[in-house]
């Protein structure tokens, strides 16, 4: 009998274990963390990522699309668009305005410059910024930018063509200057001083000069 007891256990045994496997690998696909949640979240992870790809590329087309209409639009009221060549290397252009750090007086941009230089010097910084050293030939202006000169003495479009205390003034632009009676107009004395300076003291008012004294200057470019 003992014999034959020891002969059965084996069985029994292999059994019992084949059952136990049978029943785990059940349990593993009913539970919450089986196979059949791994794949969701597998696929809900490649959603995801789709997703994110999809908005990067909308975003990336709608602001070339904003980009394009706001161009359209500025042809369309400007008359053309304005190439990086043709805006001005110093300043950002406003629409239709003065350059950022101008002045708008009528028809005008004016621009004070602190820094001291010579008449030749302060000439050429307005050409390269596409203007010319002011030219101030009306009391309105004078006054409307005496507001801002802070007691600056600045060099104006003003100057003798020729050396010389009987020589005429003549403007940057060609004109003759027509003198003034008015204490703030220029005063032409007998020294050989050539070029002109605009003073605040007390108000706006032009001097005669040496073309080598160190002042500021007064830009001046015409609204196009």
């Amino acid at each position: 009998m003992a014999t034959e007891t020891r002969t059965e256990m084996p069985d029994y045994i292999n059994t019992r274990v084949n059952e136990g496997r049978q029943s785990a690998e059940k349990t593993e696909n009913c539970l919450p963390g089986g196979k059949m949640y791994k794949v969701i979240g597998i696929s809900f992870g490649l959603l995801c990522i789709i997703q994110f790809t999809l908005n990067v590329v909308l975003h990336l087309r709608g602001t070339g699309v904003c980009n394009k209409l706001d161009f359209d639009y500025i042809d369309s009221t400007n008359g053309t668009l304005m190439s990086p060549e043709v805006l001005d290397g110093n300043a950002v252009q406003n629409f239709r305005g003065c350059p950022v750090g101008w002045l708008e007086y009528k028809s005008s941009c004016y621009q004070f410059t602190d820094e001291r230089n010579d008449w030749e010097y302060a000439s050429d910084d307005c050409e390269a910024k596409r203007a010319h050293l002011a030219i101030l030939d009306d009391a309105d202006k004078m006054d409307f930018l005496g507001r801002f000169q802070d007691r600056l003495t600045v060099w104006i479009g003003l100057r003798r063509q020729q050396d010389g205390p009987l020589m005429p003034w003549t403007w940057v632009d060609g004109r003759q200057y027509t003198y003034r009676k008015d204490n703030n107009w220029l005063q032409s004395r007998p020294q050989s001083l050539n070029c002109a300076y605009a003073d605040q003291h007390p108000i706006l008012r032009l001097v005669d000069a040496s073309c080598q004294e160190q002042h500021g200057w007064l830009c001046e470019k015409e609204l196009k």
